[in-house]
């Protein structure tokens, strides 16, 4: 739970920040930043799933644990698919927008306070709705803060330049953001205490391959659907278990 306050912290700070400073580093500036950091989320899912598999490797998995992540992948992505989920989560944010987002055109008295629910609403989509807040949330439950942390590390500076042209609806979208990590945070201390490590090892390894999309949809290279792959994290148990891991 440490985790997601620490991420919370960082949208609050960057995004105060951004309000006031934000306005004087350049389009190239902030490209270069997500650039960087889009190669570092990189090198992390590698990393994470070569430390995943060679985890797998150790338990009763053993030299199957590559196919095995492999499988399960392969069939987190078709059941994801057969869910929509992620077309479920463009239509909940295309709600959103259409139901709190009025028309830049339509100006009256309350065009201020229409400025605010928009930079909140859109902020909070940004920063709360992928993989990363998904998986790094209940990782950091069960006490496994690596990609949570990393998230805040993006999430600063995306708070950061968002607030210094949309300004504190920005700031105020970790509200939203809290309730929506802490209760995942929450499912995943709850389930912690029936993980083993193998299973443990299999949500990294998976955590990692999802990192590396993320990262790769970052610098525009080829756009992965992450959300579709996020079913393999209900099939790694029951591998493990027929394993005996």
């Amino acid at each position: 739970m440490l985790g997601v306050l620490i991420n919370i912290l960082s949208i609050i700070v960057g995004g105060v920040l951004g309000k006031f400073i934000g306005g004087f580093f350049s389009e190239k500036v902030r490209t270069l930043v997500f650039q960087s950091l889009a190669l570092a989320i990189i090198v992390l899912g590698i990393v994470m799933s070569y430390d995943g598999l060679k985890a797998m490797e150790a338990s009763q998995i053993g030299a199957y644990a590559t196919v095995i992540l492999v499988i399960v992948l392969v069939l987190g992505v078709i059941l994801g698919h057969l869910l929509k989920l992620e077309e479920s989560f463009d239509s909940f944010a295309r709600f959103l927008e259409k139901t709190f987002i009025k028309d830049k055109s339509h100006k009256d008295e309350n065009i201020e306070q229409v400025s605010f629910v928009e930079a909140l609403i859109q902020s909070t989509i940004i920063l709360s709705v992928g993989a990363m807040a998904i998986v790094g949330s209940m990782q950091s439950g069960i006490g496994d803060t690596t990609i949570i942390d990393l998230k805040s590390a993006l999430d600063f500076p995306t708070a950061f330049f968002l607030a210094a042209t949309m300004g504190w609806g920005v700031v105020f979208s970790s509200i939203p953001t809290f309730i929506y990590q802490g209760l995942l945070a929450l499912l995943g201390i709850a389930i912690s205490a029936y993980l083993s490590p193998a299973m443990l090892a299999g949500f990294n390894a998976c955590g990692g391959v999802m990192i590396l999309g993320i990262g790769i949809n970052m610098l525009g290279i080829k756009e992965i659907n992450v959300l579709s792959m996020l079913p393999s994290f209900l099939i790694i148990p029951l591998v493990a278990m027929f394993f005996g891991a």
